[in-house]
Formats: structure tokens, C-alpha cells, sequence
């Protein structure tokens, strides 16, 4: 690759609304328990487990923040 490619996700950005930590550990393991039932075959499943993955896990480590248990 010739050209420099930017990241989807600045660095450092932050969430403009953080659920509370119980609400966040549901959707954790709603996403987790999706992943089971994603075809590894189809690509744009892939990837859009793979973006509700990183999106969950964001939210996730936010409410840790908000309620002082990971410093961000």
C-alpha cells in the first residue's frame, strides 16, 4: 500500500453517553452470546459482529471508568 490509511477510531475519543455498568455487562454478553451464531463464511456478518464487539466493549470499559473500577 502506497497511500496511508487513518484509523475508523480516533484514539482518546469518548462516548458521548455511558450506560450504567449493569446495563453494559447485558449487552456484553448479548453480543457474546450472538457470536455463536455468526457464519464465519459470510464477511459482512464478520464485520458487523466484529464493529458491535468493539463498540460493547468501549461502553464497557466507559461505565468501568464512570463508576471509578478501571481508570481510563
Amino acid at each position: 500500500m502506497s497511500e496511508p490509511t487513518a484509523p475508523l477510531h480516533k484514539p482518546g475519543s469518548t462516548l458521548g453517553y455511558v450506560p450504567s455498568l449493569a446495563i453494559t455487562l447485558d449487552q456484553a454478553h448479548r453480543i457474546l452470546t450472538a457470536a455463536d451464531q455468526v457464519d464465519i463464511n459470510d464477511h459482512r456478518a464478520l464485520i458487523r459482529h466484529s464493529v458491535a464487539l468493539d463498540h460493547r466493549m468501549r461502553q464497557l470499559l466507559a461505565a468501568l471508568a464512570a463508576e471509578g473500577v478501571h481508570p481510563r
